[in-house]
């Protein structure tokens, strides 16, 4: 199974992705990421074995990611040879980092193999992008919130991935109301 770890964001969050989507898509050709799959990858698992995810949804379940601070600061064009994407860039605070290295660590720990591009922070908004320069959008830089965690199963089609979640982990809010 092809899996991943992402981070999910609250509805306000989600609100202000969607609202910067649909001004690129005004101005820009290509593919817009489905609402439900906009989300910042923390580890690509690549293909797993089915006997590995228990031990993989204990890890998740076991770390507690506090609140933590996201900033959208702008966005970038990224080539790929299977299509040029415009990611929204994301900044996050230390405790992000620190989950991301008991993470890391903690799948290492049980052999499971670490993800070799490493942690780029950031939320795809357009896949198969037609383009040379990129729009201005005067809706950023803004903040955002991280609401959940999730373990997510990706199935590769001709219409592009079909994601699963797995097991979703629901972020411990300080301060306030939950």
């Amino acid at each position: 199974m092809r899996l991943f770890i992402a981070a999910y964001f609250d509805a306000a969050t989600e609100e202000k992705l969607h609202e910067i989507q649909e001004g690129l898509s005004k101005k820009v050709q290509g593919r817009p990421t489905p609402h439900d799959q906009i989300h910042i990858t923390l580890r690509f698992l690549g293909n797993v074995d089915a006997n590995k995810i228990d031990t993989i949804e204990g890890i998740i379940a076991n770390l507690a990611l506090p609140d933590a601070t996201i900033i959208f600061d702008g966005l970038h064009q990224v080539n790929r040879r299977f299509g040029n994407m415009i990611w929204a860039n994301v900044r996050v605070d230390e405790t992000v980092h620190d989950y991301l290295k008991q993470l890391n660590q903690s799948l290492s720990d049980k052999n499971i193999i670490e993800d070799k591009q490493g942690f780029r922070p950031h939320v795809t908004l357009m896949r198969k992008v037609v383009t040379t320069t990129l729009p201005e959008i005067y809706t950023l830089p803004f903040e955002g919130e991280i609401d959940t965690i999730r373990l997510m199963r990706s199935t590769l089609s001709e219409t592009g991935a079909i994601h699963e979640t797995m097991l979703s982990m629901l972020i411990k809010k300080t301060g306030g109301s939950t």
